[in-house]
C-alpha cells in the first residue's frame, strides 16, 4: 500500500516537473519572440525611439533640415530613421476624388536615435524644436507598446483612414449618379468597405450599395 501511494506520489511529482518545464519553455520562447519582434523596430542594439516637439506646422521641414544635417555632419551611425505618422484621408468634392494627408501627432517628430551629448546636442540645435518629449524634457525612450503604435509608419505602410459608419446613420452620397442625395445606412459591409444606404427615388426606398468613402455623415 506504501509502495503504491510513493509511486503515485513520484508520478505526480515528475508530471508537475514536467509541466513547470513546459511552462519555462513557453515563456522564454515568448520573451524570444518578444524580444525579436522588439528588435525589427531598431536599427541599432543602442538605438532608442523618441519623440521631439516641433513647431506646429513645421514638421516636415524640420524633418528635411535635420536630415540634412545628418548627411552634411556624418550621424547616420547615431541617428537613424525619422517619421512623422500620417494617415490618408479620401474625400470627394464636386465629383472628384481627393487625399488628404491627415498629420496624427501635429507637433511631434518620431526619430531613432543614440542617445549621448552629441545627439542630444544636435537635435535640440535645430530650429523649430522646442525639446525632446520626457519630464523635465529629458529624453524619454518609447516602450514597446507605444512603439506597437506606431509600428505601421515604421515599415512604411500606408494608413487609409475609412469613414465611421454606424446602421441607421443618415448620410449624404458625395459622389456618381445619387450625388447629394441622403439616405439611411441599413447595412455595413466591412470587408467590402462598403454600406448598404436607402434611398429615396420617385416616392420608393431604394437599397443601394456604396463605398464607404462616398457617404458623408450628416449630424
Amino acid at each position: 500500500m506504501e509502495n503504491n501511494l510513493n509511486e503515485n506520489n513520484l508520478k505526480v511529482d515528475n508530471n508537475q516537473n514536467i509541466d513547470n518545464n513546459n511552462d519555462i519553455q513557453e515563456n522564454k520562447i515568448d520573451e524570444e519572440i518578444s524580444l525579436e519582434y522588439y528588435n525589427q523596430l531598431k536599427s541599432h542594439p543602442e538605438a532608442e525611439w523618441y519623440v521631439i516637439h516641433t513647431m506646429s506646422g513645421m514638421e516636415e521641414e524640420i524633418k528635411k533640415t535635420i536630415e540634412t544635417k545628418i548627411a552634411n555632419l556624418k550621424l547616420q551611425d547615431k541617428i537613424f530613421r525619422i517619421i512623422i505618422p500620417v494617415e490618408k484621408e479620401i474625400k470627394y468634392k464636386s465629383g472628384k476624388k481627393k487625399e488628404i494627408n491627415k498629420r496624427l501627432f501635429p507637433g511631434y517628430i518620431f526619430i531613432e536615435m543614440i542617445l549621448n551629448n552629441e545627439t542630444w546636442s544636435f537635435i535640440r540645435s535645430i530650429q523649430g524644436v522646442t525639446g525632446f518629449v520626457g519630464p523635465q524634457e529629458k529624453p524619454t525612450p518609447l516602450t514597446e507598446s507605444e512603439l506597437e503604435k506606431i509600428r505601421p509608419f515604421i515599415e512604411g505602410r500606408i494608413i487609409i483612414r475609412k469613414n465611421e459608419l454606424n446602421i441607421g446613420d443618415k448620410v449624404r452620397i458625395t459622389n456618381g449618379p445619387f450625388k447629394d442625395t441622403q439616405g439611411i445606412v441599413e447595412k455595413i459591409i466591412p470587408e467590402k468597405n462598403k454600406v448598404v444606404v436607402s434611398i429615396i427615388i420617385f416616392g420608393r426606398e431604394i437599397p443601394t450599395e456604396l463605398d464607404i468613402s462616398e457617404c458623408e455623415k450628416i449630424d
